[in-house]
C-alpha cells in the first residue's frame, strides 16, 4: 500500500470512527435540545410571575437536584458496568446492573424523601435571605422532591439505553416527558383548563407528574427490549449490587457536592439581592442548556470507551474521549452564537423585566465566549465515568469547586465586588477544571480495571 493510499484508509477510519460518535450522541443530543427547549419555556412560564417567583425556583431547583443526587449517582454506575459486560460479550447479564440500579433508587428515594418535606420549609428561608423568596421557592422544591423516585429511574433507564447503544428508546420517552411538562406547567401555574392557579408550586408539580410519565414508559420499552439482557429476570445477586455501589457512591458524592456547590452559589448571590439573584437563575439555566450537546457526546464517549476497555484497548478508549471532545466543541461553537450577537434579545425572550436584563447580559456574553472550553471539560468528565475513573473526577472538580471558588466567591460578595465579577471568578475556575481534565485524559491511570 502506497502512503498515499494509506493515509486515505487511516481518513476514513477516522471519519467512521466520528460517525459512530455522532450517530452515538445524535439521539441523545435531540433528546437534550428538547430539555433544552423544556427548560427555556419552564423559566420562560415562571419569568412572567415576576424576579420573586424565578429567584425561588433559581434555589428550589438546585435545592431539589442537590437532593436527587443520593439517587442519580446509580445513572454512571450503569452505564459502566453495562458497557463493560457488553464489550466483554457478557449480553445476557447486561440489564443486571440496571436491576440492581432500580432496587436502590427505591430503598434510598422514599426515606429521602420523607426526611426533606420536614427539613424544606425549615431550611429555605436561611437560604434565600428573603421570606418572599422562600414563600415561592418551598412549595416548587416540594413537589419537585416528590418526583425524586422517577428521576432516579429515569437517569438509571437512560445509561442502560445509552451503553447498548440505543439511545433512541431515550430520545423518544424524554420528548414525551417534556411534553408533558410543558402542558403541566401551563395547566397548573397559570390555572388553565379550569384548574387551579398554583404558580410556583403548578411548576414543581408539572415536573414531577412528567417524571413518572417517562418512568412508565421507560418500564413499557424495557420489557419489550430487554428481556434478553435479564432485565427483571431475578433478583440481583450481592456482588451486582456491590459493584454498582462502588461506582455510584463516588459519583452521587460528585453530583452532591457539584449541586451543592450551585446552590452555595446561588445563596452567595442572594446576598446581592433579589435581581441579581433572578439573573443568575436565568443565565446558570441557559448555561445549562449549552452544555447539553457536551453531555450527550461525554454519553456517547462513556459508552464507547467503557466497549473499548472491555475489549482491552485502551490506546482506542482514549482516543473515543477526544473524538468526542471535538465534536461537542463544534455544536456549542455553533449554539452559542446567538448570545454573542444579540444577549439581550436572548434574554428579553425569558424575562420581561428590564432590570433583569441589564444584570445578566454581560455575564451572559462572557459565558457565550468561553463555553466551547467548557464543553470540553463536560466531555471529559463523562469519558471518566466510562472508564469507571470517578474516583479521579472526585479527587478534581469538587477541590475545585469548594476550596477554591466557593470562597472566593463569598470573600468577593463580602468585598463588595460586582455580580459580573462574581460570575468572572465561575467562569475562571470552570476553565481551570477543563485544563486539568485535559490532562488527566492525556496521561495515565484515568480507568479503573475493576468496573
Amino acid at each position: 500500500m502506497t502512503d498515499t493510499s494509506a493515509k486515505s484508509a487511516d481518513a476514513l477510519t477516522e471519519a467512521t470512527a466520528y460517525r459512530r460518535v455522532y450517530d452515538l450522541a445524535l439521539p441523545i443530543f435531540a433528546a437534550m435540545a428538547s430539555q433544552t427547549v423544556l427548560n427555556i419555556v419552564d423559566t420562560a412560564m415562571v419569568g412572567r410571575l415576576g424576579p420573586t417567583a424565578i429567584a425561588g425556583v433559581g434555589i428550589g431547583s438546585f435545592l431539589a437536584w442537590l437532593s436527587a443526587t443520593i439517587v442519580l449517582g446509580m445513572s454512571s454506575g450503569v452505564q459502566a458496568s453495562v458497557a463493560r459486560r457488553l464489550g466483554e460479550g457478557r449480553n445476557e447479564v447486561a440489564a443486571l446492573p440496571l436491576n440492581a440500579a432500580l432496587v436502590m433508587v427505591l430503598a434510598l428515594g422514599i426515606p429521602t424523601i420523607l426526611l426533606l418535606n420536614g427539613l424544606i420549609p425549615l431550611i429555605m428561608p436561611i437560604l434565600a435571605d428573603s421570606t418572599a423568596v422562600a414563600a415561592e421557592g418551598t412549595p416548587y422544591t416540594l413537589a419537585r422532591i416528590s418526583g425524586m423516585l422517577f428521576l432516579g429511574a429515569n437517569f438509571a433507564f437512560r445509561a442502560y439505553w445509552n451503553a447498548t447503544e440505543r439511545p433512541r428508546y431515550y430520545l423518544i420517552t424524554l420528548v414525551v416527558t417534556h411534553v408533558l411538562n410543558i402542558f403541566f406547567n401551563w395547566v397548573l401555574i397559570f390555572g388553565n383548563l379550569g384548574a387551579p392557579e398554583l404558580g410556583t408550586l403548578g411548576a414543581g408539580l408539572g415536573t414531577a407528574l412528567s417524571l413518572a410519565a417517562g418512568t412508565v414508559l421507560h418500564f413499557w420499552f424495557a420489557n419489550r427490549l430487554a428481556r434478553h439482557h435479564g432485565f427483571l429476570a431475578g433478583w440481583p445477586k450481592r456482588d451486582t449490587f456491590v459493584r454498582l455501589a462502588k461506582l455510584a457512591l463516588p459519583a452521587s458524592l460528585q453530583e452532591a457536592l457539584f449541586a451543592g456547590g450551585f446552590l452555595a452559589f446561588m445563596t452567595i448571590i442572594a446576598r446581592l439581592g433579589e435581581v441579581n439573584l433572578a439573573s443568575a437563575h436565568i443565565l446558570i439555566q441557559l448555561n445549562l442548556a449549552w452544555i447539553l450537546p457536551a453531555i450527550a457526546c461525554g454519553l456517547a464517549a462513556a459508552t464507547l470507551v467503557g466497549q473499548s476497555l472491555g475489549r482491552g484497548d485502551i490506546d482506542e478508549a482514549r482516543r473515543w474521549g477526544w473524538r468526542s471532545v471535538k465534536l461537542a466543541m463544534i455544536v456549542i461553537g455553533i449554539m452559542t452564537l446567538p448570545a454573542l450577537v444579540a444577549p439581550r434579545t436572548l434574554l428579553g425572550l425569558l424575562t420581561t423585566n428590564p432590570e433583569l436584563v441589564e444584570a445578566a447580559v454581560w455575564p451572559l456574553w462572557i459565558s457565550a465566549l468561553t463555553m466551547m472550553g467548557e464543553a470540553a471539560g463536560i466531555t471529559l468528565m463523562h469519558a471518566h465515568f466510562g472508564a469507571g475513573a470517578v474516583r479521579r473526577v472526585l479527587s478534581i472538580a469538587p477541590p475545585l469547586q469548594w476550596v477554591l471558588f466557593l470562597p472566593l466567591a463569598a470573600l468577593a460578595v463580602w468585598a463588595g465586588y460586582s455580580f459580573l465579577f462574581v460570575w468572572c471568578l465561575f467562569i475562571g475556575y470552570r476553565a481551570l477544571q477543563t485544563m486539568i481534565l485535559a490532562l488527566s485524559w492525556r496521561g495515565a491511570g484515568w480507568f479503573n480495571p475493576d468496573v
